[in-house]
């Protein structure tokens, strides 16, 4: 017994050693050392007019709900001032954003996994973004709230932020995270020449970042002016300098599409940040290509480049390993979550995605009303990007990742590189007014007036069927809170749920969930059926609801 309690002794110090080992060893390995900067004296801000003000930067808030920010400088100097115009809207993103990852993760055991997981992959994140883009960071990071250093120094939290899109994706193709919560979906396509009603360039694109509704309450449409290199806009939330979609003074466009990629070993580039250097230092394709090439990234991603220089769009496709070009030969190209160069042809990871998730439906229904357009006008390229039906205009459910417009955007924006002009949507769902920006304005200093209506809202939002998508979002809520809760939701409650969104799978899949909550296997069973029956996303929704149904079927 002796020996036994010995033994037992050794193996607790072992392991209690090896857990600390553990600590000490991630403590070290994902500190991040602030770079080297000269500090600086801002100037004291004003507000004059609901427009805040620091020397020539500002940050006001547009009628339509927009933010729109000014600001020029080196590249401390531009963080420091943007964290302080912003202050208050780099404090809210942040406490949405670790509201919603307690939400996807609600375990605390598993959030301190992925936190430990996450920390390790960005461990070296630093050596792989330029030192101006550091120093900016940095100078955001001054302004950033003390109330969440318990999950790392602000300057380490506003450094791992900027890599969210590529963790969240790689998150979510390893299914990691609920993807019910976490969506990942971009649709983007741009025209010229005879496809265009005037003859020239119009570039579209949704960014399907979904992180919950708050997550795209404060939109901030930003301008800057740097020290090097060409003054850009691009749309952004507070504490984010990368760029997901924007467009320079030069007429070069860049929008960021997700694609299937391993789960990452270590960090690599930030593919937002990928983009901020191409908006920033290229004035045409081929330069943008090589700003592309000197990068290398942890995720899989399309850059979609539409440039006035060259007139025309193509796709940068990068992955870990390889790197490949879409060159069109007609005059519209379209981009969705995979990749279409040779280099990824016979790719298995790349193909198994497009027959197993959305993007290859999406990618047809987007070449079907392209093609059915014509020659498309801005206001064509706001009805696709808003269009919520499937192939052939089927009703598969709103919400359904298979359209274009999913109802979980963070921003649609509208490109006209040539006229250096952008329109970028407002809420709710993207189906609110565009509101176009003239940067040729903005960069000669001119700030009053600098955004009008250019797009009316879509009448869908006058629609019964519209009060109905509305009585379903409340509604999925509400039974998803009742399953957590162990609460009973009445008959006729469901019963109404169901017509509110009769088509879409996700509707009798939470339905069968329910039931299958409260033990009525055979009521689950019935709607989960239905569910199978319907246009379901992808396999791995197919996969869970046969899994539900078959353990029901045991019972």
């Amino acid at each position: 017994m002796k020996i036994f309690f010995k033994i037992l002794k050794y193996t607790v110090i072992i392991i209690v050693a090896i857990i600390l080992f553990i600590a000490f060893y991630l403590s070290v390995v994902t500190r991040v050392t602030p770079p080297e900067v000269e500090e600086i004296t801002l100037e004291a801000l004003v507000e004059v007019d609901g427009r805040r003000m620091i020397g020539s930067s500002w940050l006001q808030q547009n009628e339509f709900g927009l933010w729109e920010m000014y600001v020029e400088g080196e590249a401390y100097e531009r963080g420091r001032i943007s964290g302080e115009l912003a202050k208050d809207l780099v404090r809210y993103q942040e406490e949405v954003f670790v509201e919603q990852i307690t939400r996807v993760v609600p375990s605390r055991i598993y959030l301190h996994f992925l936190r430990i997981m996450i920390g390790y992959f960005n461990r070296n994140l630093d050596n792989h973004i330029p030192e101006e883009y550091l120093k900016e960071i940095y100078g955001i990071s001054k302004s950033a709230s003390d109330d969440f250093n318990y999950i790392g120094r602000p300057y380490t939290r506003m450094m791992n932020y900027h890599a969210a899109h590529d963790i969240g994706h790689a998150l979510l193709d390893y299914e990691l995270v609920d993807d019910i919560d976490l969506q990942l979906g971009c649709t983007s396509f741009a025209a010229w020449n005879n496809k265009t009603a005037d003859g020239r360039m119009i570039a579209g694109r949704n960014f399907d970042f979904y992180f919950g509704e708050e997550f795209a309450e404060n939109i901030i449409v930003k301008f800057v002016r740097p020290e090097k290199g060409i003054p850009f806009g691009f749309i952004t939330w507070g504490g984010m300098i990368g760029v997901v979609s924007g467009m320079n003074i030069e007429g070069l466009a860049v929008t960021i599409n997700a694609g299937k990629s391993h789960l990452p070993a270590s960090s690599s580039t930030p593919v937002t940040i990928v983009a901020r250097d191409i908006l920033q230092y290229a004035s045409n394709i081929e330069e943008a290509c090589a700003i592309a090439e000197k990068h290398q990234v942890f995720v899989s991603e399309s850059f979609m480049i539409t440039s006035a220089k060259d007139n025309m769009s193509v796709i940068i496709e990068k992955s870990p390993q390889k790197s490949g070009l879409v060159v069109p030969d007609t005059t519209f190209i379209l981009c969705t979550n995979h990749f279409q160069s040779e280099t990824f042809a016979s790719d298995e990871i790349n193909l198994k995605h497009m027959k197993e998730t959305a993007t290859a439906y999406r990618f047809k229904r987007l070449k079907e009303l392209v093609e059915q357009k014509g020659e498309l006008t801005v206001c064509d390229v706001s009805a696709i990007l808003r269009n919520f039906r499937g192939l052939s205009g089927e009703d598969i459910g709103i919400g359904n990742e298979k359209t274009i417009n999913q109802f979980i955007a963070h921003h649609a924006i509208i490109f006209r590189p040539d006229k250096r002009k952008f329109m970028v949507s407002t809420r709710p769902y993207i189906m609110g007014p565009f509101i176009e920006y003239d940067m040729n304005k903005i960069f000669d200093s001119e700030i009053e007036n600098i955004s009008r209506k250019k797009i009316p809202k879509d009448t869908f939002l006058l629609s019964e069927q519209f009060k109905l998508f509305e009585d379903y979002q409340r509604l999925y809520d509400k039974i998803n809170r009742s399953i957590a809760g162990n609460e009973i939701v009445c008959n006729d409650t469901i019963s109404y749920f169901i017509t509110t969104n009769e088509n879409f799978f996700k509707t009798y899949k939470l339905a069968g969930n329910y039931y299958k909550s409260r033990g009525d296997c055979e009521s689950a069973v019935k709607y989960y059926k239905i569910g199978l029956n319907k246009e379901i996303d992808n396999f791995a929704f197919r996969r869970a609801i046969k899994r539900q149904m078959e353990e029901c079927e045991k019972r």
